[in-house]
């Protein structure tokens, strides 16, 4: 499975997506995707001339068990 999607329509499309197949209960942890966006961030190539950036968006439906 591909974490990511392009542009605005992308996370749209995503979004509609996900609400057909996923069901919202908890526990709720976001450690590893966190930990997976950083991760990818750190090793991106970037410059001055090549400048990147990416927007995590995270939906939860109540509490989160790994704040810290």
């Amino acid at each position: 499975m591909n974490p990511e999607c392009d542009g605005l329509d992308g996370v749209l499309e995503t979004y509609r997506k996900a609400l057909n197949n996923v069901d919202l209960y908890g526990p709720t942890h976001f450690n590893q995707i966190i930990k997976l966006v950083n991760d990818m961030m750190e090793a991106a190539k970037v410059s001055q001339a090549n400048q990147k950036y990416q927007i995590l968006l995270i939906m939860t439906d109540g509490i989160i068990n790994d704040m810290k």
